[in-house]
């Protein structure tokens, strides 16, 4: 699994090199991957999009791992299947390396989430779409506590498979999704395609649920399904909220029917009201740390919290209930230290006594993305990766034969990559500078820097990037497209004589 990863990293990084774009969100792959987005388990991407074949990204792959390997967002994924043999100790070994886990299970009622008219808990509607539209970030289920209470309490985030308590349209509970961005909070609820008749007489109307066809099929009695021809002549219609014009023509014409719609039912707060939950997120080496967590006092009073739940990637890691803690939480100190490769989504969530939201605010760490240093010429068996620890103390130790260390740089974090070439008791230091641009702020006499993929020599406005990544190959002192480098190593100093 480790090659495997190393070999997504090559491929993935080559694919931006090329296409300079550094959204990896499009490269998908793997047929096990199709399979979990049609039972509606990944919904942020379609069937459709799993447009790249798994062997072009890992030539070498074994046939019985086509079962569990995926490439999801452009990062390599297991994907565990109780069927699968040994499948405990690889989701342990996966975790223990850093590699990213889909659990894949057989979808139950609920689980179907994708639009398509399907029989859910005794009735035939079209399911609720989270396909696109909403990021499985920022958004969650939220589900019935039980029969008996009205309340709704969050669920998973859309990513992961809904439980049975999301909806029952057969009960009048529908379904309904929860929305945070930057601590502002959305709430929607699905509305099923349907069609509708109006009982003049008893001041009534009889709904029915209906497909994108408007064909209505009776989960009890097959002889009371009805064809659209059959609903007209009733005097039944369908709502104008069903259909989207894309053409802007006004005439209805094949594929603008919609299988439903979220409607926004409220939104809480507004974009000058301070949020209710806030808090100040750093990041050290391994380690992501939460601190200054702050409420707004106004809501808290109407409504107060005494539940915090604290989430990494979805998964929720630690629930803080102590009274003394709830009382002095902008004291408490939080650390993440299972973080993923690529960017971490941190999320802290309040809640009252029914177990409903008080407040929510996500955040996302995302490592700098930078190019990847050049170890091409130097020699494998005199150089060694230098990575430091807390107290600043030296390792050395590993050559650039073998794999880099884990942490061996992040730039966000200003932990620059350093190697040590080691001749005849000479010690000679290096880092890696990667292509960047810049631009001077006069008036607060600093720079700004953005380091840049590639050898591209665009710049935004007002930036420049240094002469010293330009090479004059033919030293005609003019610039061309193969004399950018997309880094060099800078000579720190010498230890030794």
């Amino acid at each position: 699994m480790a090659e495997y990863r190393d070999e997504t990293d090559i491929y993935v990084n080559w694919n931006i090199l090329e296409t300079m774009d550094t959204d990896t969100t499009n490269i998908n792959s793997g047929e096990i991957l199709k399979e979990i987005v049609s039972s509606g388990i990944v919904v942020d991407i379609s069937a459709n999009d799993v447009n790249i074949n798994i062997e072009e990204i890992l030539p070498e792959i074994e046939k019985d791992d086509k079962e569990f390997v995926v490439v999801y967002k452009g990062e390599l994924c297991y994907v565990s299947n109780k069927n699968i043999s040994n499948n405990e100790n690889q989701v342990k070994w996966c975790k223990d390396i850093g590699i990213k886990i889909l659990e894949f299970t057989e979808p139950e009622k609920i689980a179907v989430k994708n639009g398509k008219y399907e029989l859910v808990n005794g009735l035939y509607l079209c399911t609720p779409n989270l396909s696109y539209g909403f990021d499985s970030d920022t958004t969650r289920y939220l589900e019935l506590e039980d029969d008996n209470k009205d309340n709704l309490v969050p669920g998973n985030w859309i990513e992961e498979a809904p439980t049975e308590n999301w909806y029952d349209y057969k009960k009048s509970k529908w379904a309904n999704i929860y929305v945070e961005i930057n601590g502002q909070e959305n709430y929607y609820v699905w509305i099923p395609r349907y069609c509708f008749k109006l009982d003049q007489a008893n001041q009534t109307s009889d709904i029915k649920f209906i497909d994108i066809d408007n064909t209505y099929k009776d989960a009890e009695d097959e002889t009371k399904n009805k064809t659209w021809e059959q609903l007209s002549e009733e005097n039944y219609q369908v709502p104008e909220a069903f259909w989207f014009d894309k053409n802007n023509n006004e005439q209805e014409d094949e594929g603008e029917q919609l299988a439903g719609y979220w409607a926004m039912k409220y939104i809480v707060g507004d974009t000058t009201t301070p949020s209710t939950i806030n808090y100040d997120m750093s990041a050290v080496q391994t380690k992501i740390i939460l601190k200054n967590i702050t409420v707004n006092k106004n809501i808290t009073k109407i409504n107060p919290i005494t539940k915090y739940t604290i989430a990494l990637n979805g998964k929720i890691v630690q629930t803080i209930t102590d009274s003394n803690k709830l009382e002095e939480i902008s004291s408490e100190i939080i650390e993440f230290s299972d973080l993923k490769k690529g960017d971490n989504i941190v999320n802290v969530t309040a809640l009252n006594d029914n177990g409903e939201i008080v407040g929510s605010m996500t955040k996302k760490y995302s490592p700098t993305v930078v190019n990847k240093p050049d170890l091409s010429k130097f020699d494998k068996n005199t150089t060694f990766y230098v990575t430091y620890d807390d107290n600043g103390n030296e390792d050395s130790t590993i050559p650039i034969s073998e794999d880099m260390p884990k942490y061996w740089y992040e730039y966000g974090e200003s932990r620059w990559a350093n190697i040590v070439t080691r001749n005849n008791n000479l010690e000679i230091y290096y880092t890696w500078i990667p292509r960047y641009e810049f631009n001077l702020d006069q008036t607060n006499q600093r720079s700004n820097v953005k380091f840049l993929t590639g050898a591209t020599t665009e710049t935004d406005t007002g930036y420049q990037i240094p002469e010293a990544f330009w090479f004059d190959k033919n030293e005609d002192g003019k610039q061309s497209d193969d004399e950018q480098l997309t880094g060099y190593w800078v000579m720190k100093y010498i230890a030794g004589e």
